[in-house]
């Protein structure tokens, strides 16, 4: 008898798991970026694939080597955000446009994006905040 491969056997796994009711692992909540990797002046949609009560975005972009006009790296550019969802009713995706600003005409920048999610238990007043955060590059 010969052994399925290693990719195979794990697929078989899984079946059988799911069949006998076993509950796999959901993925990690994330946050989402479409298109993931935006150009200068692009508007961009922003969301978020997990819960919460209160869910918000932040996003900040620094200056590159590519930004005009040219600034020392690490110079801010733009820190905007929008709130994805608030008392659990998700009103995402945000979308933002990267550029033109008063200080960015053109050219790339690195940014970050970042949620802040509110979890509240109850009506205890007691909350659970997390964050998390995402890099990614704006294109010339």
């Amino acid at each position: 008898m010969t052994r399925p491969s290693v990719p195979l056997a794990l697929a078989l796994l899984a079946s059988v798991g799911a069949a006998a009711g076993t509950v796999l692992a959901a993925p990690a909540a994330a946050i989402v970026i479409d298109p993931s990797t935006p150009s200068f002046g692009q508007e961009v949609a922003f969301s978020w694939s997990g819960g919460g009560d209160d869910v918000n975005l932040t996003v900040w972009c620094f200056a590159n080597a590519t930004t005009l006009p040219a600034q020392p790296a690490g110079t801010q550019l733009l820190v905007t955000g929008a709130r994805l969802a608030e008392d659990g009713v998700f009103t995402q995706p945000a979308f933002l446009t990267f550029g033109p600003t008063s200080n960015w005409t053109g050219g790339g920048a690195d940014c970050t994006a970042q949620v802040g999610v509110i979890t509240y238990s109850g009506n205890s007043g007691n909350y659970q905040q997390k964050f998390t955060s995402r890099p990614f590059t704006v294109s010339p």
